[in-house]
């Protein structure tokens, strides 16, 4: 799953949007192609290069933000680095734009109930 993240958010936006974009992945049963255009200004690695303020009109990926390997690590089940989306296969594949409609709404609340009662009986057997 690809989305379009925005340019030039805060660090909270910026991955309010990525966890988001996560969470639709996760319950339409995807992986999801991480962003490219993270605002590099937030990014914590370079404040101590300075490099933030060169980097003011760019655009990051996600992999420039700290501990970015444990978040990977943990969450690569979920995610693939952005670097896919311009792979000849990738581009190659066929592709559907989903906007927010009353079909992919209920898309996802049925995926995020399904997700939900999974959890549920995860956590009571484990009880």
């Amino acid at each position: 799953l690809t989305y379009e993240h925005p340019m030039g958010l805060s660090l909270k936006e910026d991955f309010e949007h990525l966890v988001a974009a996560m969470v639709v992945a996760k319950a339409l049963g995807r992986r999801l192609v991480l962003p490219g255009t993270m605002n590099c200004e937030n990014c914590p690695a370079l404040h101590a290069y300075k490099a933030n303020s060169t980097l003011r009109s760019r655009a990051c990926t996600f992999d420039y933000f700290a501990w970015s390997q444990s978040f990977l690590n943990f969450h690569g089940d979920l995610v693939v680095e952005s670097g896919l989306s311009r792979n000849r296969h990738f581009k190659k594949l066929s592709s559907r734009e989903l906007t927010t409609s009353e079909e992919l709404v209920l898309e996802i609340r049925s995926a995020l109930g399904s997700l939900t009662s999974a959890v549920s009986a995860s956590s009571a057997a484990a009880a």
